[in-house]
């Protein structure tokens, strides 16, 4: 079972930032609205994260949220701030992948390589010996 907590975030000038985390809910629920009524904050928002799911996956759940002014503007802020989140953490995924991609590509390489070297190697040495063998049987009349 997962840890839970609560964090408020605040709406100032059209943007969201994380102000407080808490353990109790009914405590972030009251201090999101005192920072609504005693600050210029516009819009504030308590979601529960819960922790320590399966696969170290944190599950976040919006459980308040209230504004002094048209909600809309607030929450399309922070339907912003959530998709442009989701497509730094994409795009840092597809980074690692494109770099073990290529790590996994220059291990390939050297390995046909390697490869390419011992066959040309062994063939080289086949050859002299086939050619010396020849030579000795050509020598001694036995061929």
């Amino acid at each position: 079972m997962g840890r839970d907590s609560f964090e408020i975030y605040a709406f100032k000038d059209g943007n969201w930032s994380a102000d407080s985390v808490h353990e109790k809910k009914n405590l972030a629920i009251s201090l999101a609205l005192t920072l609504l009524n005693k600050t210029d904050k516009t819009a504030v928002r308590v979601v529960k994260k819960t922790s320590g799911l399966p696969n170290n996956q944190v599950q976040a759940v919006i459980i308040f949220k209230d504004s002094s002014e048209d909600i809309r503007v607030s929450d399309k802020a922070w339907d912003d701030s959530v998709r442009k989140k989701k497509e730094a953490r994409l795009k840092k995924l597809a980074e690692k992948v494109m770099e073990k991609k290529k790590a996994d590509g220059e291990k390939t390489m050297k390995l046909n390589m390697r490869i390419i070297k011992m066959s040309f190697i062994t063939g080289t040495t086949l050859g002299v010996l086939i050619g010396w063998v020849y030579y000795v049987l050509d020598y001694f009349g036995k061929l």
